[in-house]
């Protein structure tokens, strides 16, 4: 068997597929940009392949090499973007145990750490601000409280956000979350 490009760029196409999900929690342009670029570089060169190869074996056996690979992607992902938070929560870890004191002390329902917090008198300014810089220097959208969880938002966009649960106690009756450390969760 011969390789040419079009191999080369099924084969990294894939791999960027793959790879992607390291960054799916810290880097999110950067996360979706390898996505979209290893899928279309993956079906780009496989189309290649399709079209070019002579031989039906060589056909089939690039039709199960992108199986594979989608096996791979499938059962790599979640462990991924599990070291991928994990990653963000050690990178962090000093800076997010900061706000965790500031939030722990204070009562439910801070919502997204905006004005209206500090208007509605549930964080003073000093609060307020030192919140504030520990979100920017974490790279945390937003920051909420719900009884014993606080929610570090990493991305997201309308109703569907990204991020890490500092869990103080486990309900019984609440979400399911999955474990990274500690008491943090995804």
């Amino acid at each position: 068997m011969k390789f040419s490009l079009r191999h080369i760029i099924l084969l990294v196409g894939i791999m960027m597929v793959i790879l992607s999900f390291i960054f799916f929690s810290r880097e999110d342009s950067f996360y979706s940009n390898i996505l979209l670029a290893g899928l279309i570089l993956s079906a780009f060169g496989y189309i290649l392949i399709l079209f070019k190869e002579n031989s039906i074996k060589q056909k089939i056996f690039w039709t199960l090499a992108v199986i594979c690979g989608v096996a791979v992607q499938y059962v790599t992902e979640a462990p991924l973007i599990k070291k991928s938070y994990s990653i963000f929560i050690n990178k962090n870890h000093q800076i997010l145990g900061e706000a965790n004191e500031i939030m722990n002390l204070k009562p439910d329902g801070i919502y997204g750490l905006d004005t209206s917090d500090l208007l509605m008198g549930k964080l003073n300014e000093m609060e307020f601000s030192k919140l504030k810089a520990l979100k920017e220097k974490a790279g945390v959208r937003f920051i909420s409280k719900d009884r014993d969880i606080i929610f570090y938002c990493l991305s997201g966009a309308i109703d569907i956000h990204n991020g890490v649960y500092f869990i103080n106690k486990i309900r019984n009756d609440g979400p399911a979350f999955t474990h990274l450390k500690d008491k943090w969760y995804y």
